[in-house]
Parts: structure tokens; C-alpha cells; sequence
């Protein structure tokens, strides 16, 4: 794992990988229930966070890229 971010709810914890191609997670952690995953990109990610208000929305940032993502039920888009 490179990266972990928790919600603002602190419901929630987003987390990538360190294995290519960068798999990103969004865990109930106190469950331990994962909600959603993809495959995020063969460009290594060094950093994710929840944005500071939200439960849904959240960035990462790698090599040369930067992208916002949300959760959407059991997706990530």
C-alpha cells in the first residue's frame, strides 16, 4: 500500500496499491467490507486523499497525472 486516506466521515478508507497497474480501493473499513475497486493506471500513483468534505470524492496523483474520481454505489468512475 502507497497511500490512505480516510473520508470525512472516517467512515470509509481509501487506499493504492504498490503493485502495477496501481489498484485503487475504498474500503468500510470497521467492517472491513470493500465497496469498490479498479485498476487505475500502468503510470505509478504516489498519493490519494478524500476530498476534506466528502465521502465520495476523492484524487490521486502520479507520475506526470492527476485525476478525481467518485464513488458511485460499488464503482469507481
Amino acid at each position: 500500500v502507497c497511500s490512505l486516506s480516510f473520508s470525512s466521515s472516517g467512515k470509509l478508507l481509501l487506499s493504492v496499491g504498490v503493485d502495477a497497474p496501481y489498484t485503487i480501493a475504498v474500503w468500510r473499513w470497521e467492517e472491513g467490507i470493500n465497496i469498490a475497486c479498479t485498476v487505475a493506471s500502468e503510470d505509478r500513483i504516489f498519493r490519494a486523499l478524500f476530498r476534506s468534505n466528502s465521502d465520495v470524492h476523492f484524487v490521486t496523483a502520479g507520475v506526470k497525472h492527476l485525476k478525481f474520481w467518485s464513488v458511485a454505489g460499488n464503482t469507481l468512475v
